[in-house]
């Protein structure tokens, strides 16, 4: 789940998490964090069309997409990925394969509802050093879509300089979160966050170069909540 560029790697085979930092935060159109409405939000529900006709008012998409409550009737399902909810200050490493060294950074990570509380989505900023020594600013965003008739998780990272990864989200032991899929070159990963509680966690990000036989650690985040 890494992502930047400042030690040579081809972005591509990077992890989501290997990023870098900057405060995010979103606003809910319409609603505040309390679930009132905003002061926009007595504004006409519908307007008139020219022939006379109601329809409803335009929405941001922030307004179409944010959701404020998990899909109703599958609370405990969506509970796994529901209590991330929030913003979190990380400290991330990972392992710079080309230099063999472990490179330390941070990062805010932002988890919401979306899609009617259907999914869960994420936003990261990471903040590691670049090429001059000064911090680099890197985002990405991991989509993850729940699945009753499997009983699984859809899940999808993102960036503006990495390739796509997709895996299987699940329940692990002792409240774990276990994620696996294939990166970008073939090998296999598995994404696993542990140590859960209301007000921490722990992400470890795991590779495989013998198909599955041994597993190598290459990233590890230790989140805060704020």
């Amino acid at each position: 789940m890494v992502a930047g560029t400042a030690d040579g790697r081809d972005p591509a085979e990077r992890g989501p998490h290997e990023q870098a930092v900057v405060e995010h935060s979103v606003t809910l159109g319409g609603q505040d964090r309390s679930g009132d409405p905003g002061p926009g939000a007595a504004q006409e529900g519908s307007r008139r069309r020219a022939g006379g006709g109601p329809t409803l008012a335009g929405m941001t998409l922030v307004e179409e997409l944010v959701a404020d409550r998990p899909w109703v009737g599958h609370e405990p399902e969506m509970e796994l990925y529901g209590r991330l909810i929030g913003t979190w200050d990380v400290v991330n490493r990972f392992y710079a394969e080309d230099r063999a060294e472990w490179v330390t950074g941070t990062v805010v990570w932002t988890f919401g509802w979306v899609l009617a509380g259907h999914t869960v989505q994420d936003v990261m900023w990471f903040t590691g050093p670049g090429p001059d020594g000064g911090p680099r600013r890197v985002t990405g965003s991991t989509v993850r879509h729940y699945d009753p008739a499997g009983k699984c998780w859809a899940v999808v990272w993102f960036s503006p300089t990495s390739k796509i990864f997709t895996l299987t989200g699940r329940g692990g032991d002792d409240g774990d979160i276990v994620q696996e899929g294939t990166q970008p070159d073939g090998r296999p990963i598995r994404w696993l966050f542990t140590e859960v509680t209301r007000e921490s966690f722990r992400w470890l990000g795991y590779v495989s170069d013998d198909q599955g036989e041994t597993w190598r650690l290459v990233q590890e985040m230790r989140a805060a909540r704020r």
